[in-house]
């Protein structure tokens, strides 16, 4: 008996030296790695747990605060997920207001009240209109409408208009990575029209005004093509709101599930689709969705001092947060109804989205982010023996390219796979 506990006992220490060995070794090569010469001035924040043991497998600079970019997406999707769920759709209803007689001619204006769709985009047919549009045209059509005695009005009011996020770059709003939202949305709202909206963005003697194309208008002159492609005739004009009294309900368009949204959004890190489901979560406005998601991250655990959030797209660069932060986010998610949904819609690394160049070797789901001298990949990683890991690195300002970051943060997973 004592051969066998002193055997056991022998064993027992072998395996936790040569365990306390690698963790070392995993140590000493990360910190090589963040600590070359290129990243003298520049900030490394990486947590590391394993889920799989509930335990801190590394921390640097955890709980200091970093510009996570668009791994603020990691958030949204999170409390989209546990407020709507996975099953979720937009959905664009078209009423009548007046009556549709037995000719098919609708006395009165046909409207289109959204919800803010971001899915409907300018996949054209054969016959140049957009195919979400044309399936919309024929089905008025098949219920008997052909001729509108009236205008197609857009009626946006359930998202009040609101100016930009305030901290948002003013010389990059040319760019198309940039939002314009709209609960009557299409192609992004990334267009080109005669019709501009002036966006307040600054409050006082020093103002400043950006001209963006009206969403609403954009959507309703594309849809009068359609609904002439589909022999639909309509001799009013196009107006962006009205007060009709009692319409009634002719069709609603309804998106794909939440569940594929995400992909989309966190895959390629579409802003647009981030802060149109913002503006869902906050009952129509900006200001208010920030704030659920931040109700959200708290209750998930994340201590509140950990984090601030401006926007949810990850645009603005006044948002900060640990690395900590998001790990115990990414914990909470792992034990979450939706777990599934919320991984799923994770780029894959070396296959699709903002990872499908960067191939580590590792098994691994994540999101990145980038803005100027900030970087950050964060996400979900399995080891050769199973394990499964939580992780985030951010980098902030370094002068190095983007791409000898993105080369450390693929070496540390790495180093993750093979070594666990």
């Amino acid at each position: 008996m004592t051969t066998r506990f002193l055997r056991a006992t022998l064993l027992f220490l072998l395996c936790a030296a040569t365990a306390s060995s690698r963790a070392d070794d995993l140590r000493s090569q990360i910190e090589s790695l963040v600590s070359q010469p290129s990243f003298a001035g520049a900030r490394w924040g990486i947590c590391i747990y394993s889920l799989t043991k509930d335990s801190l497998i590394f921390s640097r600079d955890a709980d200091k605060l970093f510009v996570p970019a668009s791994t603020v997406k990691l958030l949204t999707s999170a409390a989209a997920l546990d407020s709507l769920g996975p099953d979720y759709r937009f959905e664009t209803a078209f009423f009548a207001d007046g009556p549709l007689d037995s000719a098919g001619t609708l006395h009165g204006d046909l409207i289109m009240r959204g919800s803010g769709d971001p899915t409907l985009r300018d996949v054209l047919g054969e016959n140049g209109i957009p195919g979400a549009f044309q399936q919309i045209a024929d089905s008025l059509c098949q219920k008997g409408l052909k001729r509108i005695q009236g205008r197609l009005v857009g009626d946006a009011r359930a998202w009040p208009r609101e100016a930009p996020c305030p901290s948002w770059e003013v010389g990059d709003f040319a760019e198309d990575w940039m939002p314009l939202t709209g609960t009557l949305s299409l192609n992004r709202n990334d267009v080109a029209t005669d019709t501009a909206l002036c966006v307040l963005l600054e409050e006082g003697a020093n103002s400043t005004l950006f001209l963006r194309p009206s969403p609403t208008l954009h959507f309703l002159s594309v849809f009068h093509s359609a609904l002439r492609d589909a022999g639909i005739q309509v001799s009013g004009e196009k107006i962006a709101n009205s007060n009709p009294a009692r319409p009634s309900l002719l069709y609603v368009h309804a998106s794909a599930p939440l569940s594929e949204i995400l992909k989309r959004m966190n895959k390629w890190s579409d802003n647009f689709y981030a802060e149109q489901v913002c503006r869902v979560l906050g009952r129509g406005t900006g200001l208010r969705g920030v704030e659920a998601i931040y109700k959200f991250v708290v209750r998930a655990g994340v201590n509140g001092d950990e984090i601030r959030l401006e926007d949810a797209s990850g645009l603005s660069r006044k948002n900060l947060i640990s690395p900590a932060a998001i790990v115990q986010l990414l914990k909470f998610m792992h034990h979450h109804p939706c777990a599934d949904a919320y991984e799923q819609s994770l780029a894959v690394m070396g296959v699709d989205g903002t990872l499908a160049r960067r191939a580590s070797g590792a098994e691994a789901r994540g999101k990145t982010g980038t803005l100027d001298y900030a970087s950050a990949l964060s996400g979900y990683l399995k080891t050769k023996t199973g394990e499964d890991i939580a992780f985030s690195f951010i980098c902030n300002n370094f002068l190095s390219s983007v791409q000898t970051v993105h080369q450390v943060q693929d070496s540390i997973c790495t180093l993750l796979a093979k070594e666990r």
